[in-house]
């Protein structure tokens, strides 16, 4: 997909965070957004973060198109 943008010179314009909660749990967080595309559904993406070694790092992600 990089590689098609940049042959392109496309640039990716990131959906607007409409609403954003994180819980942190000891060493793990769950994070659930929602974002505001300029066209098209709002999306809504849950991601679970677990920190190693002083780094929080994503170990799951989904992203949910809202009908």
């Amino acid at each position: 997909m990089i590689t098609e943008l940049r042959r392109t010179n496309t640039t990716l314009i990131p959906a607007e965070v409409a609403l954003m909660k994180v819980w942190v749990l000891g060493g793990a967080a769950v994070m659930r957004s929602e974002h505001k595309p300029l066209h098209g559904k709002v999306l809504h993406v849950t991601r679970l973060f677990e920190k190693h070694n002083g780094h929080w790092q994503i170990a799951f992600g989904q992203q949910t198109w809202v009908e």
